[in-house]
Order: structure tokens, then sequence, then C-alpha cells
């Protein structure tokens, strides 16, 4: 056991930590908010991301809000608006927090990839994996349930919603979110088709956002069950190492458990 601990190297420790939170990674990248190295390159494509990706959610929420207050014509729709927009308002929190608190998210993820460097044999990096695979399954659900419920709001619903009929007894479809751009008209063709793809769009990103950041929490909490299980095998291990080993092996076992704590 004390040769196998002393040679062991886990030379796959990179794609271990990679398949912890890849799905998080990918939904995260494409809005800019992923907490990248920083490095000038990576600060600039930060910046232009998260400039497009909040003045895009802007471009959505002020006018539906604005449609909201001045135009809503009853209570049942002013509440399924309001509900939409507390959706949309608690994704560009949290755009925020993730962009805030950037640099902490970096030294927790560098962490995961320290301790899948460090495992000290096959058997914890197997433990590891296990939980990391429950984490992805629940992450899968999730993205899943997500996904299927709220895409449709956006593009089913408005397609068998009644139709707007316009003053030249024409028909449109109406917006996913209905809006009052205030300093433009936007009824005619194609700037409409146009406004509908983009608020369709725009959603798809609010929604990833929402998605991106919850899939952590299963992700980097069943990493921290695995610590855990990882601290509790190295402490039934402890009868088979002899007395003068015994110390180093209590320190080893208390410093990896404030780790997992941390």
């Amino acid at each position: 056991m004390h040769e196998n601990t002393a040679n062991y190297r886990n030379v796959h420790y990179k794609s271990d930590t990679e398949y912890v939170y890849h799905v998080a990674k990918t939904l995260l990248t494409v809005i800019g908010i992923w907490p990248r190295e920083d490095t000038l390159s990576n600060n600039i494509k930060m910046y232009i991301q998260t400039t497009i990706v909040f003045f895009l959610m802007c471009f959505l929420m002020i006018p539906h809000v604005i449609y909201t207050f001045l135009d809503c014509e009853n209570l049942t729709k002013y509440m399924k608006m309001i509900a939409a927009q507390v959706f949309s308002l608690l994704a560009i929190i949290k755009f925020w927090m993730m962009i805030i608190n950037r640099k902490e998210i970096r030294f927790c993820l560098n962490e995961i990839e320290v301790q899948y460097r460090d495992v000290k044999c096959e058997e914890d990096r197997l433990v590891m994996m296990n939980c990391a695979k429950i984490g992805r399954l629940f992450t899968t659900v999730y993205l899943g349930l997500t996904y299927t419920g709220a895409l449709p709001y956006h593009i089913i619903l408005p397609l068998i919603s009644e139709r707007i009929v316009k003053r030249d007894n024409t028909t449109q479809i109406p917006l996913p979110y209905l809006s009052d751009y205030v300093f433009f008209v936007i009824e005619d063709s194609p700037i409409y088709e146009m406004t509908f793809v983009l608020q369709m769009l725009i959603s798809t990103i609010i929604l990833s956002t929402n998605c991106g950041i919850y899939s952590l929490i299963p992700s980097i909490t069943m990493h921290g069950c695995s610590l855990f299980e990882v601290t509790n095998r190295r402490i039934e291990a402890l009868c088979t190492w002899n007395e003068q080993d015994l110390r180093d092996r209590i320190v080893d076992i208390v410093q990896y458990h404030l780790r997992a704590i941390e």
C-alpha cells in the first residue's frame, strides 16, 4: 500500500476535472461569464461578450417592462408577464454575480483540478469520478426538464396564440415577449420577424445563464461529497499503517478534511 500510494500519479487529472464541470463550462463560455484564467486576451474577450449579452438582455427586458405597466389589459396577463420578468431579472443578477465573483469561482475550480492531480491512488480517483457521474446525471436531468419546459413557452406558445390584427387587416404572430419599443416601430416586416427571432435568441441566452449557473451546484456539491468519501476511506485504512507512520497519516487526513470543508 505504501509503494502504490507513493508511486501513483493521476495522468488523467485534466480530463477528470473537465468532466466535473463540462456542462456548465460549455453554457457559460458562450455568454462570456465562465471564469477563465486572468490574462489580457481572456479579459478582453470577457468584456466584449458580457457587454453584448447584457445589452441583449436589456433589449428584451426593458421594453417588456414598459409594455407590462403601460399597455397590459387584464390582471391574468399582467401576472404572467411579471413572472417572466422575475425570471429574466434573476438571470441578470446571477449573470453579474458570476462576473463579480469570478476570481473566487476560478480559485474553487483550480482547487478541483489540484485535488484530482494529487489523488493518492486509483481507488480514490474512482470514488471521485463516481460522484462526478452522479453530479452529471443531476445536471442532465435538470437541463432536460428546464429546456423542455421553458423553450416551448418562448417558441410554441406564441405560434398557437391568438393572432394580432393590424390596421391593414393583416395578422401577425405575437412576440414571445410582448414589448413596447418606445423609440421605434417594429410592426412592419421584416423588422417584426427579426425582432421575433431575436427575442427567442435572447430568451435562450437567459435560459442558458440560469442552466449554466445551476449546473455548477450539483457538480461542485458532488465533488465535495467525493472528498468526504475519500477522507472516510483514509480513516478506515488507518489500521493498516504501523505506529510510526500513524501520526503522519492522521495529520494528512485532517488537512485533507479541512480542504474538503473549504
